[in-house]
């Protein structure tokens, strides 16, 4: 059964469950969730919880609960929408980590300092001025993990910016970030700045139940030195071979906007630098299809030439096919059981005799899972991240 409840947002506690019409929620990867829940506001017990205190925008949190206390979304209730004639209170929320969207990168002495001190006079040049040192946000030594972990820690040593976040213990390693406090770089871009590098982490705010079970709180999940990327141990598997009670709705889209014949990727832009490489792959054209170039300048912190060459040749070798994103529908309840795999997490799909998807062997295709979405019912649909085979 699927509940909707709400609560404090600063201390994750006041829980209260909420009686509903319908709810939605959906998660992608390195995203916050979104969800949404329909309140029949007339109905007594609703009545009862005095929504317009207890849902307050800014303040509380809405959640979504799955059975065996899996939590797919919860975050900050930021535009509640009313309805008079209707008599519904629809409540929406972005992920924990939408909370950081707008958070500048700042120590909490910026909250006391002169505004006039956040640019002092250069030591080297009586006539020019640099960022206050003071303010500048640096980390060195550490995981790309860590850096967030002192990111998120950092806000949360401001006054009043405490949140129900648990967060991992510091791990050492071989990255560093500076920030001046002068650019205002908001919290949010910079974790996505790490998750998007070549190198880069997976990061997610997950909410689970306290141990008390009268609250919520986000864990900070990271990717880490050794595995960067969200992804199980387990291979999940789907049979739709046949006709099954507990899969249905298969769905294919292709895009033909990454074939190409020539790929030209530039990088070193971090390093003031600039590097292209070109690779060449004469499959398409030989087959009589017309010729296509592919841009990519995605890469800017790519340092080393052999690097940048190595990933357009990839490019040109999977643009021999137009992507394909796979979708489809499982019940909450089947085997595996909804909460068993999550976002990053490879599944085998078996197809045969299908119309149009050439059969996949007893292998399957394999399929990496992109983005989930589900509602009040007892079915979450799941989409692929891009393929090239099927």
């Amino acid at each position: 059964m699927t509940e909707v409840v709400v609560g404090d947002l600063r201390t994750g506690r006041r829980w209260q469950t909420v009686p509903h019409v319908t709810c939605r929620w959906a998660q992608r990867r390195n995203q916050p969730e979104t969800l949404s829940a329909v309140i029949p506001i007339r109905e007594p017990v609703v009545q009862r919880l005095d929504m317009r205190n207890t849902a307050t925008e800014g303040k509380s949190y809405l959640g979504i609960i799955e059975a065996d206390d899996t939590f797919p979304a919860a975050g900050p209730m930021l535009e509640p929408s009313y309805d008079r004639d209707r008599g519904l209170l629809t409540l929406t929320a972005v992920g924990m980590g939408s909370w950081f969207n707008g958070l500048p990168v700042l120590p909490p002495l910026a909250d006391t300092i002169n505004p006039a001190q956040f640019v002092v006079p250069d030591p080297t040049d009586s006539s020019a001025t640099i960022p206050n040192p003071a303010l500048a946000t640096s980390f060195t030594d550490l995981s790309f993990g860590s850096i967030v972990r002192g990111l998120i820690a950092q806000w949360m040593a401001w006054p009043g910016g405490e949140l129900p976040i648990v967060l991992p213990d510091v791990v050492p390693g071989t990255h560093e970030l500076t920030i001046e406090g002068i650019d205002f770089k908001e919290i949010w871009d910079a974790i996505a700045d790490i998750t998007k590098q070549d190198d880069g982490i997976d990061v997610a705010l997950i909410p689970r139940r306290v141990a008390d079970r009268l609250g919520v709180e986000w864990v900070l999940r990271t990717g880490t030195n050794e595995q960067p990327r969200f992804r199980s141990e387990t291979i999940h598997r789907w049979d739709l071979t046949v006709s099954q009670e507990s899969v249905r709705a298969l769905k294919v889209e292709s895009n033909a906007a990454s074939m190409a014949s020539t790929a030209f990727f530039t990088g070193g832009r971090s390093a003031d630098v600039a590097l292209v490489e070109r690779a060449n792959d004469p499959y398409l054209t030989d087959l009589g299809y017309p010729r296509r170039i592919m841009v990519d300048s995605s890469h800017s912190t790519v340092e080393k030439r052999a690097t940048l060459r190595a990933h357009a040749n990839e490019a040109v070798k999977l643009g021999r096919v137009a992507s394909r994103f796979w979708s489809f529908q499982v019940r909450k309840d089947g085997n595996p059981r909804f909460g068993e795999y999550q976002i990053g997490d490879l599944c085998q799909l078996l197809v045969k005799d299908d119309p149009y998807i050439p059969d996949s062997g007893h292998k399957g295709y394999l399929r990496e899972i992109a983005a989930m979405s589900g509602d009040q019912g007892p079915w979450v649909t799941i989409t692929t991240s891009e393929a090239f085979d099927g």
